[in-house]
């Protein structure tokens, strides 16, 4: 199985964007509020435009990869550079858009994160419906969150950040990360939203090393996982670290790591 990390910083020092890992991926939804993705594609209406995503996809495809049919007005069009196209991922969060990449012989990228009482269903909406006549093979990675401390009173702590921020987000407040002791402080006397939610897998998988490379490993086997992506919003690089860590043994089947195990090089 693979590891990847989902992490917004620059490239680590001495590595360019052609030794980077660097996939295409897409996703149905904006990626922010309505508003801001109104912003970015004016000619789109502000509840957006889902009903023609499959014809989309379609389309983008086909400048990627070839196969406008004969005549059409952009099958005239070259795109520069030549090299080749990036291997493509659809990001999925419903059985609908799953069964839509499995057709299309994509792979996917499962947001656990955002919808978790859903993960098992889109994973078998997808090998469901997958054409292999490309002479492809259906691939699975899950996204999900990890916040991982030397205690769970600890991981608690850390995990208290992304809390906050998600309870601002909510109420349309975009602020940046606060700092674990900002956060237990802003989440006195609040009601969170996503406290009582049921499901099979956590969205986020909060403790200690050995309840974390647990959690993750169930999830793997359970649902034969190719690849797992670790989201871990956290304020302090060397707890974020820490959290890779864990996700290196669940790749790599080794020892869970101590609060003490250096940091995975190429995580940034």
């Amino acid at each position: 199985m693979k590891l990847s990390v989902l992490d917004q910083s620059v490239i680590p020092e001495g590595s360019t964007a052609a030794t980077a890992l660097i996939d295409l991926g897409i996703g149905r939804g904006a990626g922010a509020g309505s508003i801001e993705a109104h912003a970015l594609a004016p000619g789109v209406p502000v509840e957006g435009d889902g009903d023609n995503f499959s014809g989309k996809l379609a389309e983008l495809l086909a400048f990627l990869l070839g196969g406008f049919p004969e005549g059409h007005l952009y099958g005239r069009i070259e795109l520069m550079p030549t090299a080749g196209a990036p291997e493509v991922w659809l990001l999925v969060a419903s059985p609908q858009s799953a069964e839509l990449a499995g057709r299309l012989g994509l792979t996917i990228s499962i947001a656990h994160f955002g919808r978790p009482q859903l993960t098992r269903t889109v994973v078998e909406a997808y090998r469901g419906a997958f054409d292999d006549r490309a002479g492809s093979l259906p691939r699975v990675q899950v996204g999900v969150g990890v916040y991982c401390g030397s205690t769970e009173e600890e991981a608690q702590r850390v995990f208290a950040s992304q809390r906050l921020f998600r309870l601002r987000m909510g109420r349309g407040l975009l602020l940046p990360l606060p700092s674990p002791e900002q956060a237990l402080g802003g989440l006195c006397g609040q009601v969170e939203p996503l406290a009582g939610e049921v499901a099979e897998w956590p969205r986020c998988v909060v403790g200690d090393p050995d309840h974390v490379y647990k959690a993750l490993t169930s999830m793997t086997e359970a649902l034969e996982v190719d690849e797992l992506m670790v989201l871990s919003t956290i304020h302090a690089p060397e707890d974020r670290m820490r959290s890779c860590d864990v996700g290196v043994a669940v790749r790599g089947g080794g020892a869970v790591p101590s609060r003490e195990a250096p940091g995975v090089p190429w995580v940034t």
